[in-house]
């Protein structure tokens, strides 16, 4: 396809997207935004995503932007069937300069998906503490469960080994002894992992290291070693000395 010719549809867009040709794809957006508006604002795939949902899969900044100034202010939290939206898809793909630029359209910052999700939880289970920035500064709640499992950023990024969006998160307010839907806290999905320094960061925030879950268990008898279970302890003296 050449730049001469037109886009016929959505998924000829998406395609294109798909194959890396940003670019060309961007040239024929633009010459669409006054011809084929509906491209830009209307058209969903089979998965409910339009042109703007797939341009901060890939990036695509320009395309972003087209799509914002041509369709009304609801187009920038607008939702796929699973109720992801253009923030979301930016956070779990890591396109911070998408994400600046829908935030500065009005995205909403603690919208969730069908599984109660957040743009923060992706952020944070992807080990991207600038992302997790952007959306706390922008007014997003610190501490949000989803609605499977009740697990909140604070627990990704604890159970990935995270530590800077860990130390984020608790700089920002995040709870540090909320359970999720079995009684796990942050510290049980860290001392489970045998994320050592991320358990101590929140020891020294407060975890309550007492606290079981459903099966009895301490976080520190989620330890995958004993040698890790004696280190926890150490924190957790130390802190209370």
């Amino acid at each position: 396809m050449s730049v001469s010719q037109s886009l016929a549809n959505l998924e000829q867009a998406v395609q294109l997207l798909h194959n890396g040709q940003l670019e060309l794809c961007t040239k024929l957006v633009e010459q669409a935004k006054t011809a084929q508006p509906e491209l830009l604002t209307s058209s969903r795939d089979s998965s409910g995503r339009g042109l703007l949902h797939w341009a901060c899969v890939k990036g695509a900044e320009r395309i972003v932007e087209l799509a914002l100034t041509t369709g009304s202010p609801e187009t920038v939290d607008s939702t796929d069937d699973q109720d992801w939206t253009p923030l979301m898809l930016a956070a779990s793909a890591g396109h911070l300069a998408v994400a600046r630029r829908l935030l500065g359209a009005g995205a909403n910052p603690d919208a969730s998906n069908a599984t109660g999700q957040r743009a923060l939880h992706y952020a944070a289970s992807k080990n991207r503490p600038e992302f997790a920035r952007l959306l706390l500064d922008a007014g997003a709640d610190a501490g949000p469960r989803d609605a499977t499992s009740g697990v909140t950023p604070l627990h990704r990024s604890c159970a990935q080994g995270h530590t800077a969006v860990t130390s984020l998160l608790l700089s920002r307010g995040a709870p540090v002894n909320v359970s999720d839907s079995v009684g796990n806290t942050p510290l049980h999905f860290a001392c489970e992992e045998g994320r050592l320094e991320d358990a101590r960061l929140l020891i020294e925030a407060g975890a309550n290291v007492s606290h079981i879950n459903k099966e009895e268990k301490t976080a520190f008898d989620l330890a995958p070693s004993p040698a890790d279970k004696r280190q926890l302890e150490l924190f957790a003296q130390n802190v209370n000395q």
